[in-house]
């Protein structure tokens, strides 16, 4: 896609990606979290409902933000533009909570399939993209492809929408979630926004070409770690000291993931690149930390929140934005983008340093 844009354009792109990502994506897993977490009761309570009920007006809040910002970004009101951003937005979100049934039956090999098929239908959006078509059909094209899948192996589509016995629970265990993971996920795509008012549409361009290596490893890092939350709910108690030793294990394989990262990421800018590989590779040891970490929270992450009051999620992710807004967007005043990434990596290891107090210093995990 970038060798088909200018610098200063790919940065709008890329903040426009953010933009639909910054509501669907946790709108879309903290529902998918909540039906995992709470399936077991209503399966034993013979109830149903609640869930659909609540994704068709979470698709609806979601349209309406989605709308309002790309007005504001693109500074214009193409409908074409606007259309295609509400339906790639909404596809994402949807595909992000209907994944949920195939991980609630612990059904990997049809987890595996669904991103073959998102990726098979990403190349082909791509390969529309290069002869014309708005960049928007690449990732429409391959959600799509994803929820048609969902559907053809799937029943949750099909669920009622309507209210169950226990909506009340159900929706006030998710608001409880959503303000947590709202503050953590929102960080991942607001930092472009951030870049793109605070400095220029180049230097996101240039921030995001510089994460595009530790995405690599992040990649195989987000579907483990949904993996590990599947297993976790079977589990009744996880000691301290095995925290403690599966956080040493995180760090030294999150190291190697940093080496690894630093060895071939400048070898992948070059070559995917080229035009603007320089300046980025100046921040690639930076982001690579950055990236350590947030693999090593990937992990962390399920085990707190299956063996801690979710209240902890909303505690540690509140400390956690306001860290990273405020370090780095002060460093971004004083340095440019060096400060702003590396007020990013500062944010991430307090992040860190916070999940490990609190699964070590709030007492027995909750059954």
């Amino acid at each position: 896609m970038a060798s088909h844009l200018g610098q200063a354009q790919f940065g709008v792109v890329i903040s426009l990606i953010s933009l639909s990502f910054i509501m669907s994506q946790p709108f879309g897993n903290v529902l998918n979290n909540i039906r995992l977490l709470k399936q077991n009761k209503y399966e034993i309570s013979n109830q149903f409902g609640d869930f659909n009920y609540i994704l068709v007006r979470l698709v609806l809040v979601n349209l309406i933000f989605v709308f309002i910002g790309t007005i504001v970004i693109t500074k214009d009101f193409s409908i074409i533009t606007i259309l295609l951003m509400l339906l790639f937005s909404s596809a994402s979100l949807l595909k992000d909570y209907f994944i949920v049934e195939f991980r609630v039956h612990l059904d990997f090999m049809r987890i595996l399939l669904s991103h073959i098929i998102m990726v098979f239908g990403y190349l082909l959006g791509l390969l529309l993209f290069t002869i014309g078509i708005e960049w928007q059909i690449i990732y429409i094209l391959g959600l799509s492809f994803v929820l048609f899948f969902f559907y053809m192996q799937g029943s949750y589509m099909n669920e009622p929408c309507i209210k169950g016995s226990d909506f009340g629970s159900t929706l006030k265990d998710f608001a409880y979630l959503f303000s947590s993971v709202f503050l953590k996920s929102s960080l991942k795509h607001i930092d472009k926004l951030i870049l793109l008012f605070l400095i220029s549409s180049s230097a996101v361009a240039i921030y995001y070409i510089a994460t595009f290596p530790s995405k690599i490893v992040s990649l195989t890092i987000t579907p483990i770690s949904g993996v590990l939350l599947s297993h976790l709910r079977n589990i009744k108690h996880f000691s301290v000291k095995s925290f403690t030793l599966s956080f040493v294990l995180l760090v030294l394989v999150g190291i190697i993931g940093y080496v690894f990262v630093i060895a071939i990421g400048p070898f992948i800018l070059q070559h995917l690149y080229s035009e603007w590989a320089e300046e980025s590779i100046k921040l690639l040891y930076i982001t690579g930390i950055t990236a350590l970490f947030t693999g090593v929270r990937g992990f962390l992450n399920p085990i707190i929140l299956r063996f801690r009051p979710i209240k902890w999620q909303f505690r540690i992710n509140l400390v956690y934005f306001i860290t990273n807004v405020i370090s780095a967007v002060m460093l971004a005043l004083f340095y440019g983008l060096f400060g702003f990434v590396l007020g990013l990596a500062i944010a991430k290891v307090v992040n860190i340093i916070g999940l490990v107090l609190v699964y070590v210093f709030t007492g027995e995990p909750k059954e």
